[in-house]
């Protein structure tokens, strides 16, 4: 039986633990709150008091407008209350499963361990990546869903 635990698959989780750390360290406080952040928390924080997908900042398009992301927010506000820290988790594990799928696609395409953890700590470390990741906007979301469907696209090839 495989699982993620075993020893070929060591340094992908450690990759992955990585990112967690880099992303977690002062993450509240890099980057400094963009405009859009307090609106998607708005909408979802409205939604989990049952008003529905209203923004109460801005009128619309502020978290109303891409509401998979607003689902995901309002569901971790649920659970944990709302903060910076708890909205800005949401984006941060859509990084790490964005991540995930990267190390998976070049799995899938058998590249050498070497070349892919080396082209996966570049995923890490980019800028792009770091804040996107850290800030409560879709695109990490965004980003995790396009590369499994690249995945997938390449299963199915």
């Amino acid at each position: 039986m495989k699982t993620i635990f075993n020893r070929s698959n060591l340094p992908y989780l450690g990759l992955i633990i990585v990112f967690m750390i880099l992303q977690l360290f002062l993450l509240t406080r890099f980057p400094d709150v963009m405009e859009d952040e307090p609106w998607y928390a708005s909408t979802a924080y409205n939604f989990t008091l049952g008003n529905g997908f209203v923004n109460t900042n801005v009128g619309h398009y502020g978290g109303d407008f891409f509401l998979l992301f607003t689902t995901f927010l309002a569901i971790a506000i649920k659970i944990f209350g709302c903060s910076l820290y708890v909205t800005r988790m949401v984006s941060v594990v859509g990084g790490a499963i964005a991540l995930w799928g990267f190390i998976a696609i070049l799995r899938t395409l058998k590249v050498s361990k070497g070349i892919a953890i080396l082209t996966s700590l570049m995923f890490i470390f980019s800028n792009v990546i770091y804040v996107v990741s850290r800030t409560a906007r879709p695109e990490s979301w965004i980003l995790a869903f396009g590369i499994w469907s690249i995945f997938y696209l390449l299963k199915f090839i």
